[in-house]
């Protein structure tokens, strides 16, 4: 059977695929309503990443929203 060459080959089910959502990263209103254990936004931030890092080895990532909140940009 051809493939036709504009359609992608289907996800193997070797692959690792992880969701996340509701990081909020820069949101710091988060901490004290969903009681995160962490004194501000830039602990926040660090201990995500490094928990994500640490955790995490997907070759596919679904982010379902919330991922941040802020006016100000902010870099890893």
């Amino acid at each position: 059977m051809r493939r036709d060459d504009n359609r992608q080959a289907p996800m193997t089910m070797d692959r690792s695929i992880f969701t996340s959502s509701d990081t909020h990263f820069g949101h710091r209103n988060i901490i004290k309503s969903c009681n995160r254990p962490f004194s501000g936004v830039n602990e926040m931030k660090h201990a995500l990443i490094e928990r994500w890092n640490r955790d995490r080895a997907p070759i596919c990532v679904i982010l379902c929203g919330d991922l941040s909140l802020s006016r100000q940009a902010h870099s890893a």
